[in-house]
């Protein structure tokens, strides 16, 4: 995919940008590869599967049988919130689906210049700054704890490289 700034496409609408589509091949792509570090993975994967099945699999598997499964399925995080915070469990929350109608029935749009509007959308862009910014630090910890650990330093990064928003 092709973003391309205002003026540099044909494209009629009035939008600051174009994108367009073009075939490309993993092939082309231009990045480093560093086949040492990747071995070192490899050679890391393969010792902690070799351990896996000599220490842990007997144990996992003496453990496995239809309680145990049944256990993890009905505890499974996934499935535990669904059914923790349900009527059939909690009665009180029965009647939840009526006040919900009532606040829908009711809403009433805020008047554009109201302060709490305003705060609201501070509050929204500090939040996606945040998490944009936490993205950003996750990823080059992790890049970096990569290097340190297989011993590949990856390329400096350019400014045509990253994007903003």
């Amino acid at each position: 995919m092709k973003i391309e700034g205002a003026g540099t496409s044909d494209d009629p609408s009035n939008l600051p940008f174009a994108v367009r589509f073009e075939p490309r091949q993993v092939e082309d792509l231009n990045f480093p590869k560093p086949d040492a570090a990747f071995e070192r993975i490899r050679d890391f994967s393969e010792m902690a599967e070799t351990i896996y099945k000599t220490l842990f699999s007997p144990f996992v598997q003496a453990a496995s049988n239809a309680l145990t499964a049944e256990l993890a399925k009905w505890f499974h995080p996934m499935r535990a919130s669904r059914y923790l915070f349900s009527p059939a469990l909690l009665p009180w929350l029965r009647g939840l689906p009526a006040l919900a109608k009532s606040i829908h029935d009711n809403r009433q749009p805020l008047a554009d210049d109201n302060p709490y509007l305003g705060a609201e959308r501070k509050l929204i862009n500090l939040a996606t700054s945040s998490i944009e910014a936490t993205r950003l630090n996750r990823d080059a910890s992790l890049e970096h704890m990569f290097g340190i650990l297989y011993g590949f330093a990856p390329p400096a990064k350019s400014d045509s490289n990253q994007r903003t928003t």
